[in-house]
This record gives structure tokens, sequence and C-alpha cells, in this order.
């Protein structure tokens, strides 16, 4: 990312601009989400058959099209040059579904990853019985009994160094005569590389779901 138009926050997701004219910006993905079907449904769903009850869901790293858009808008009302806003290039490095079972979380699927943007992951598990029921929970609008969590790593930037310089003459007249003298200026900037950055996001489950909702 490059910072010549100072970045912004909104709604507590960083924003940076992409280009010189502020047109371009990126995000950093605040957190994982569950992934949306063509009706707008979270795509989690759980199939119980006797005592087995088997887990599906599809997670992604990037804010869906929806978040985005609205996103872009808030971001045109501070700066309306802006034009395309996208998720900032990382790489992710795994995306796990966690239950809390007793007093603590436990990964009950996990994946890396599609590799590009928007970083989807397919996850599918058999779940236990605390486990099923922990998920439930967490679609029922319980906090705390289900999660995603996601490991993704944002690139530094290369050190970078510019210099510039500037010619001019000076004249100087006096009483015996006239002299001249020809002068260069020169001024070295540089910046220096910064390291990759390794953050953690995490999204707790029920807040995909508006309270008491089935997604069995």
């Amino acid at each position: 990312m490059q910072d010549r138009e100072e970045s912004l926050v909104i709604d507590g997701i960083e924003l940076q601009p992409k280009d010189g004219d502020g047109r371009a910006w990126r995000y950093v993905p605040p957190r994982p989400s569950l992934e949306r079907g063509p009706g707008g449904k979270p795509m989690l769903q759980v199939i119980e058959a006797g005592s087995t009850a088997f887990l599906q869901c599809t997670a992604r790293v990037a804010l869906n099209e929806e978040a985005r858009a609205a996103l872009l808008a808030r971001l045109q009302e501070r700066r309306p040059k802006a034009k395309t806003l996208e998720a900032a290039p990382l790489s992710v490095e795994r995306i796990r579904l966690e239950v809390m079972t007793g007093n603590d979380w436990v990964a009950v699927a996990e994946s890396k990853g599609s590799g590009t943007p928007p970083w989807t992951a397919a996850l599918a598990a058999t779940l236990a019985a605390g486990q099923l029921a922990a998920i439930k929970s967490a679609v029922a609008g319980e906090r705390k009994r289900a999660r995603l969590r996601a490991w993704i790593v944002l690139p530094g930037s290369p050190a970078a160094f510019r210099r510039s310089e500037t010619r001019g003459e000076a004249r100087i007249k006096t009483p015996r005569g006239a002299a001249s003298a020809s002068f260069t200026a020169s001024a070295d900037a540089s910046a220096p590389a910064s390291a990759a950055t390794a953050l953690e996001l995490s999204a707790d489950i029920s807040d995909f779901f508006p309270k008491g909702e089935s997604n069995r």
C-alpha cells in the first residue's frame, strides 16, 4: 500500500489509497465471514442422520459485495474522488471453524483456502454431540459458542529511494563588471523496507444469523 494520501479507518476497517490521486483504495479485511448463497443466506448447514451430524460451511476473508459497496459509499462521503475499493493483497495461512466445548475452543475444521480473493474455504466435519450443541446455539444467536478464525499475512513494502536535483545560475553586476556562477543542488529521500505483518482475525458465528434462525 502507498501512503501519499492519508489512510482512514471507517467502521473499524483500515483503508489506504492505492494510487496518488485518491481514486483507487484498498481495505484490510477485518474478520473472516460466512459466504452467502444466492438468496443471501449464510452457507452453513448441519445435516443430522440418527446419531450422526455432519457440518458443511463456506467461509471467506474478503468482504462480501454488499458490505464492500456500503464501505465504498462511506469512503466516498469523506473522499469524493474515490471510485474503487478492493481488498489489500495478502496471503491466507489458514481458516478454521472452532467451537466451545467445556472451557476450551476446539477446532472442528480447517483449510488453507482458495489462495486467491476473496480467499474462500470449504469446511466440512462430522460433529460430536458437544460440537453439534455449540453450533446449534451459535446459529440460534448465542455468542461465544462457535467462531471463525483466519490467519493472514500482509506483505511488506520494499525500500524506496528518490533523488531530486535543481540547477540554477546566479549573475552579479558590479561597477567593475559582471560575474556569473552556476550551481547544482541535490536532495536524497529514502524510506526503509517494512516487514510483512501477520494478523489473526476472528468472528463469532452468531453474528451471521438473525436470532433464532435455523439453518438445518
